[in-house]
């Protein structure tokens, strides 16, 4: 079943920064013992982030164990796990 994630990103910086979550990134709830799903990026989603502004993407995502309940209002993390990163990307690894 189809998920879609809002997902607010920061830039604190004087310059305008483009980056990608890719297909693939995971999404996983903050709270390990929450017995949700994780979720993971259905396509490769771009975001500009405008200097020392914010920005909201929504990201498209499936469900990933269909044997924990789908994640409703959970606070979730994008994980890094089993992930490249490109040099320059100011994205992976932060807390969202």
């Amino acid at each position: 079943m189809p998920y879609w994630v809002e997902i607010e990103v920061a830039n604190p910086t004087e310059i305008e920064h483009t980056f990608t979550i890719p297909k693939g990134r995971m999404i996983s709830p903050k709270d390990l013992r929450s017995k949700v799903q994780n979720l993971v990026a259905t396509d490769n989603t771009t975001v500009t982030v405008p200097p020392k502004g914010k920005a909201i993407v929504t990201v498209a995502t499936e469900c990933t164990d269909p044997s924990y309940p789908a994640p409703n209002n959970t606070i979730m993390d994008i994980t890094t796990f089993g992930q490249k990163e490109r040099k320059g990307n100011v994205f992976p690894g932060k807390r969202m």
